[in-house]
């Protein structure tokens, strides 16, 4: 009795510590791909699996950026099935091989200093395919925090934006953009670009007006409620507005945005849960911003 007691104390010390071992490959393999299999000595795999992963995400960006004006809101649920389906299948994988190698009582003359070096080639590696696919990956998501793009962008919802490139260019009149605030780089807002470098905005009577000319914006905007300008835009500038003029924090108070504050441009709703009532508004999902 004395031996079988040990031996069933042995099996479940042996189950509890497989357990742990399967699930810490896991946790490891969703703070950087292919981690988890580099825990239980797989390091070919480890490579693997941390490409496809790059593979998954950049096909998720181009999806996602390069349909969007063509088949919304069809390219978000085109794009939907990669990451999930490949984070599902990495972790799997890596709770199964940790598992079953303890379980197994497997050995290994790895010394840590070999799976150190492996985390190390695998992180370096990591970042060289991410500066490789920079240029594709510029799809990001944010929520929206306050009224000031209402009825555009509601308090609560969650927008795609197109990570700006580095290439110096302004955004046109009539862009919903995601900027820095000038005053404080560290505050993030969505507004309207309204006018560029050059141009002369003015607000008379709750009506825009850029170099004269009556500035085209989409049904729903609410006015502002004082006169601004006449005001030149200065060069490598530009000058926003949120849709909801009363409530909006913008180019009026803070002045025009240098170009190198300007982050993306917002391009899509996505689903959104209301901020006051917690409903979720399925009716807006997928729905280009004009």
């Amino acid at each position: 009795m004395l031996r079988f007691g040990r031996v069933f104390r042995r099996l479940a010390f042996m189950e509890e510590r497989s357990s742990r071992a399967a699930w810490l490959a896991v946790v490891l393999g969703i703070l950087l791909p292919g981690l988890g299999h580099v825990y239980v000595r797989q390091f070919r795999k480890a490579l693997v699996v941390n490409f496809i992963g790059w593979v998954a995400t950049s096909l998720t960006s181009l999806i996602v950026r390069d349909t969007a004006t063509a088949i919304a809101p069809l390219n978000l649920l085109l794009a939907a099935p990669w990451l999930p389906s490949f984070y599902v299948y990495m972790s799997w994988d890596a709770y199964y091989l940790a598992a079953r190698q303890t379980s197994a009582g497997a050995r290994h003359m790895e010394s840590r200093r070999s799976l150190y070096l492996a985390a190390v080639c695998l992180l370096l590696a990591s970042i060289m395919l991410d500066q490789a696919s920079s240029s594709f990956r510029t799809a990001r998501f944010t929520n929206v925090v306050g009224e000031a793009m209402a009825p555009t962008i509601l308090d609560g919802e969650y927008v795609l934006l197109h990570a700006s490139a580095d290439d110096g260019r302004l955004p046109e009149p009539g862009d919903v953009v995601f900027v820095q605030d000038p005053e404080d780089r560290d505050r993030l807002f969505i507004s309207r670009c309204a006018a560029t470098e050059g141009q002369i905005v003015a607000i008379e009577n709750g009506v825009v007006r850029v170099d004269g000319i009556l500035f085209d914006e989409p049904e729903g905007v609410r006015p502002a409620p004082e006169d601004f300008g006449p005001e030149v835009v200065p060069d490598g500038h530009f000058f926003v507005l949120g849709d909801n003029r009363g409530s909006s924090f913008d180019s009026r108070r803070f002045g025009p945005v240098p170009r190198d504050h300007l982050l993306g441009e917002v391009v899509q709703k996505l689903i959104a849960r209301d901020a006051r009532s917690g409903t979720v508004r399925l009716d807006r999902f997928g729905e280009l911003i004009e």
